[in-house]
């Protein structure tokens, strides 16, 4: 390569990051967007069989409890 090549990739580099209005360190730095950029993996959320049932028992005690504070209060 010589000095002339040289030149014209830094003057290229130059004018690519005045063109976007981004610094040196943005352009080599920044996550690649638009049609290159990484797809993220799909996410699956599926709750574990103990989760399952714990939240309904918790709402049926809950709902039971007060239930049974009513009853009682009556009762005086």
């Amino acid at each position: 390569m010589d000095e002339e090549d040289e030149e014209d990739i830094a003057e290229a580099a130059h004018a690519r990051r005045t063109m976007i209005g981004r610094s040196a360190e943005e352009v080599d730095h920044a996550p690649p967007r638009g049609r290159y950029a990484p797809v993220p993996a799909p996410q699956t959320v599926t709750s574990p069989a103990p989760l399952r049932w714990a939240a309904p028992a918790a709402a049926l005690a809950l709902a039971s409890a007060i239930v049974a504070v009513r009853a009682l209060r009556r009762r005086r």
